[in-house]
Parts: structure tokens; C-alpha cells; sequence
């Protein structure tokens, strides 16, 4: 559910104002990366420790889905668990109420994220 809601809340807002990804976590060996389509945003993939040192969380009952919300500074403002069942709009509705306070701060300039 994570990508579809990443994927619609960069719909709805814009890129002028929200920039979203997806980030698939531990390919198993082999696995390429497959498209993801349809999606609007771009998906990629990353190994589980540089996840885990990124979101400052330990592997250690790491689970997946997350969705982490990054502000213009790159500080983690929210980290928020995916899920299990879930309505789509009304999760897209909970985090837009999330996002907006975080979009209408003031600009004090951004950073490139490393990721």
C-alpha cells in the first residue's frame, strides 16, 4: 500500500511540493528489479542496513512497509507503519493531513538527501 499512497499523494500535490519514491528492500539474490508500473514515481531498491542506518533504526525487528515522511532539511519527521488491510483514499486523506503542516512551513532552503 506504501507505493500506491507515495504515488498518489505526488499526484495530487505536485512535484513543486512533494517529491516521493519507493524503496523495494532486500532483493533476494538474483532478483533483478522489476518495473513498477503503473506508477508515477520512481521505485529503486536498497540493501536492509542502509535502510535501517538512514531511518536510525536498528535491523533488528526492522519490518516493512514503512513510509517516512523527510522534510525540506532532510530531518525524518515522521515514520509510519504500513498497513496490513487499509482503504486507500482514507489512508491518502490521513497522510495528507501529515504532509500539508510539513508543505506550508516556511522555506529555509533544502538539502540533497542521501539515501
Amino acid at each position: 500500500p506504501c507505493l500506491e499512497i507515495a504515488d498518489q499523494l505526488f499526484l495530487e500535490l505536485g512535484a513543486s511540493h512533494f517529491t516521493s519514491f519507493g524503496c523495494i528492500v532486500d532483493l533476494m539474490p538474483g532478483e533483478e528489479l522489476r518495473e513498477y508500473l503503473p506508477f508515477v514515481i520512481p521505485v529503486s531498491w536498497s540493501p536492509r542496513r542502509l535502510v535501517t542506518d538512514f531511518l536510525k533504526l536498528p535491523v533488528s525487528g526492522f519490518t516493512l512497509p514503512k513510509f517516512a515522511v523527510i522534510d525540506r532539511q532532510g530531518d525524518l519527521r515522521h515514520l509510519l507503519e504500513g498497513p496490513p488491510g487499509y482503504d486507500l483514499w482514507r489512508m491518502v486523506t490521513d497522510f495528507r493531513q501529515i504532509i500539508e503542516p510539513i508543505i506550508a512551513e516556511p522555506s529555509e532552503g533544502t538539502k540533497e538527501i542521501q539515501v
